[in-house]
């Protein structure tokens, strides 16, 4: 198998994969989804490494982890982050 289909296998239906010393790979369903999770990502990476500076982070349950998907996961909080960052450039 090529590179492309051993990503695209691992990354089946979810948004992201991190390749060794290669970055992220984000998908989403349109450009402003796609853009907010690599947002957030980048955003929950930094946070998690900073816990890290001072201890053991907590770690989200599985039904905690569901309730933020859920909670985040809106077209219209994507837009807003889209939004913010587009400010940024003008």
């Amino acid at each position: 198998k090529s590179m492309g289909e051993k990503l695209a296998a691992i990354l089946g239906r979810g948004p992201a994969v991190l390749l060794k010393a290669h970055g992220a790979v984000i998908a989403g369903a349109d450009i402003v989804e796609a853009f907010t999770l690599a947002a957030y990502l980048e955003e929950n990476a930094y946070r998690q490494y900073m816990a890290m500076q001072i201890g053991e982070p907590y770690v989200f349950s599985e039904a905690e982890q569901q309730a933020c998907r859920e909670k985040l996961w809106s077209p219209s909080l994507f837009k807003k982050t889209w939004d913010h960052y587009y400010s940024k450039l003008l």
